[in-house]
């Protein structure tokens, strides 16, 4: 039998928790491996089942850092800390035990120990009057490493506003781990400290604790590591130092990582959970946001970001048999009114997807206040409150503001030529205020004919994300109406309807690629779509957007669409003061010179 023969006495709680995962690959193919250990970590050579010895002179493992450690760029076979470790002086080849770089590196993620059968009944009888009368959700705590604090350690006040906000925010419990009576602490009756509480517990007492846990938050230091020992959900929290470089992949973790290498985590997104911080630094507002997320099974996933994107936008809330308001979903996660007062219920909320289809669910005070699943073919997602009165709850999506377009990159787009110069001049004016007075761009053309919308606006493509097309026969009304209250982050394209159907005279268009393709496509096909009923583009665009109906959003059409009252044809919408826009369509010239100049003055 061949022998593998350590010395490993010297190194942290945290790399002592990888080295036994990584001797297991020595183990598979029939090595007996004997480890020279320190006291106070022989629980966790246990559970890797060696042999054990304590002092000797047996072969050192100095377990370093690997080159390339910090670039995201080189494989994680290579620059991974545990598989550098595989590769040391002191241990077997990796080719005299069969394996490349990439074979070890797959195997060794995928061990998995247990310290669940090795755990004394003293140490479970201990974890169990520690933890009494703390009620649920019990959160651990870990907020500082034992070095490289300036990258790993979460700095003291945000530590602090951290603790705050899960007590807030879960109702529950939070156990700082503070075996070196340095971490942060708040007073509050939820709130406890393993010192003096406990003191200076062991391994085998602290998986005891996480056993009785149902959540634990750290930092790249032990006392998250151990945590993959144990059936705890864990977050950890990762400032500059990459997880997938220190630490080996946790099924029940989730990662806590910049946002700056979102493509990076992507790509590794089969082995690594990880959730991104905006900036240069998590704030506690984001780990506690994250924290949250994980506490109630709302981990992210590889469909996340897209499902997350799709479902943002304003929705009517309403509690069945109580009452109806408009929330709006936003994207970082947090939940707004249209009065714009603070939340005293609903603070934030997640998506994600499952057998029944797409959820969404939302947090309070008290943690998820409710939960509502959308069912494949349906647009409504229903559900209950979770907590009081578990009143039905429904989730009707509506148009609403779509908070993530800046004004600057809407344009308001004109566009007409010789033939219709007497009518555009006369509203020109009136376009260009409003623009104005939103802070849109304002863009006009004077391509050729009714065709020459599609000209106007694939001209602006990139110049803009959103375009609203008016046709020259029409005239704003109600300056005060903003654009953005009818967008909608579902729709790519925003339309009324009269009697004939989607209207193209007043439009909002998303400036992407598939409403790209749609117009370049119909403005090459012009004579199939020259028919008898005279509605040329209109008819090429309705045809268009049929291919993308589930991006279409269709307004009434009093929402900025209304038909002059002087001859508005039966089925359509008369204008009436208050409404957003008049639009003088099929009238003669001269009367809707003179209405435009009437409603323009």
């Amino acid at each position: 039998m061949p022998e593998l023969k350590i010395k490993f006495d010297r190194h942290g709680l945290g790399d002592v928790v990888h080295m036994i995962h990584a001797v297991q690959l020595y183990k598979r193919r029939g090595y007996d491996v004997t480890v020279q250990v320190e006291e106070n970590k022989k629980f966790l050579w246990k559970i890797a089942g060696v042999n054990i010895v304590q002092g000797g002179d047996l072969p050192d493992h100095s377990y370093h850092y690997p080159a390339g450690f910090d670039d995201l760029n080189v494989p994680d076979c290579d620059a991974n800390k545990v598989a550098f470790g595989l590769r040391h002086d002191v241990m077997p080849k990796l080719e005299d035990l069969g394996l490349t770089r990439e074979q070890a590196w797959d195997e060794l993620c995928a061990v998995r120990l247990s310290a669940h059968d090795h755990i004394s009944p003293e140490a479970h009888a201990e974890a169990e009057k520690f933890l009494e009368g703390m009620p649920r959700p019990i959160i651990c705590f870990h907020s500082r490493g034992t070095n490289w604090h300036e990258r790993k350690s979460i700095p003291t006040d945000v530590a602090f506003d951290v603790i705050l906000k899960l007590l807030d925010q879960t109702g529950g419990s939070v156990i700082v781990l503070d075996f070196d009576a340095r971490a942060p602490m708040v007073g509050h009756e939820r709130c406890k400290g393993i010192k003096p509480s406990w003191g200076h517990i062991s391994v085998e007492k602290l998986c005891a604790l996480y056993q009785r846990s149902d959540l634990m938050i750290g930092v790249d230091s032990g006392p998250f590591h151990v945590a993959a020992l144990t059936n705890v959900k864990a977050l950890g929290v990762f400032r500059s130092l990459h997880p997938n470089r220190v630490c080996l992949p946790n099924p029940n973790a989730v990662y806590l990582v910049t946002g700056h290498h979102a493509d990076q985590w992507q790509r590794r997104a089969d082995r690594w959970i990880t959730d991104l911080f905006a900036g240069n630094e998590p704030t506690a507002d984001e780990i506690a946001f994250a924290a949250v997320k994980v506490l109630n099974g709302l981990a992210p996933t590889k469909e996340s970001p897209m499902l997350l994107k799709d479902l943002t936008g304003w929705y009517e809330y309403h509690r069945v048999g109580h009452d109806k308001r408009k929330i709006e979903l936003r994207s970082d996660g947090s939940i707004g009114e249209e009065d714009g007062k603070p939340k005293e219920c609903e603070y934030q909320w997640f998506a994600r997807t499952d057998n029944n289809g797409d959820r969404i669910a939302i947090s309070g005070k008290v943690g998820i206040i409710c939960d509502c699943v959308r069912v494949p073919g349906e647009t409504v997602f229903r559900g209950r409150w979770t907590q009081f009165e578990r009143m039905p709850i429904e989730l009707i999506p509506v148009a609403g503001v779509e908070s993530r377009v800046a004004p600057d990159r809407i344009c308001v787009v004109m566009n007409w030529d010789d033939d219709y110069e007497n009518i555009g001049s006369v509203v020109r004016a009136n376009r260009e205020a409003y623009a104005a007075r939103h802070g849109y761009q304002f863009a006009k053309f004077d391509f050729p004919g009714s065709w020459g919308k599609l000209d106007a606006m694939l001209s602006l493509w990139d110049k803009a994300d959103w375009l609203f097309w008016l046709d020259a026969d029409a005239c704003i009304t109600d300056p005060s109406h903003d654009l953005q209250s009818l967008l909608s982050a579902s729709a790519d394209v925003v339309v009324t309807c009269d009697r004939n159907g989607i209207c193209c005279g007043a439009m909002l268009i998303r400036t992407c690629d598939a409403v790209k393709a749609i117009f370049e496509d119909v403005r090459t096909r012009r004579e199939d779509f020259d028919w008898p009923n005279n509605l040329w583009e209109q008819n090429g665009l309705m045809w268009g957007f049929w291919k993308i109906k589930d991006r279409v959003s269709v307004l009434p059409q009093k929402t900025m669409n209304s038909y002059a009252f002087f001859d508005c044809p039966e089925g359509s919408h008369a204008w009436q003061p208050g409404d957003f826009v008049l639009h003088c369509a099929g009238l003669p010239n001269e009367k809707r010179i003179e209405l435009l100049r009437k409603a323009a003055s």
